[in-house]
């Protein structure tokens, strides 16, 4: 976050709220790893299906909302993303050329 500062609660608000209400997140911090520690000392954070978030925490009064930091050397190799996609999509057009005649 910005600032790690104090946010009154409010109601029915969700992990995001607090994020924008505290500054946002910097270039470092890692908003989808963002967790809340519940003042019963329970650790909610986002769950995700299939690039979907299905569940998103909501802080209690007494909560505390964690932005952790990106791992600045984890690198993503698009190139290989990339390739298999275009293996998917050709296996596709295979089947389907295939189930047309």
């Amino acid at each position: 976050m910005n600032s790690p500062v104090a946010v009154p609660y409010v109601a029915g608000a969700d992990i995001d709220y607090y994020v924008r209400a505290a500054g946002g997140v910097t270039f470092k911090g890692n908003q989808p790893k963002a967790y809340v520690t519940q003042p019963s000392g329970k650790v909610e954070s986002r769950n995700r299906h299939l690039l979907v978030y299905t569940s998103v925490p909501r802080p209690q009064p007494g909560s505390q909302v964690l932005v952790p930091e990106k791992d600045l050397n984890e690198k993503h190799d698009y190139a290989a993303a990339v390739g298999i996609i275009a293996q998917v999509i050709g296996s596709l057009v295979a089947l389907v050329a295939i189930a047309r005649r």
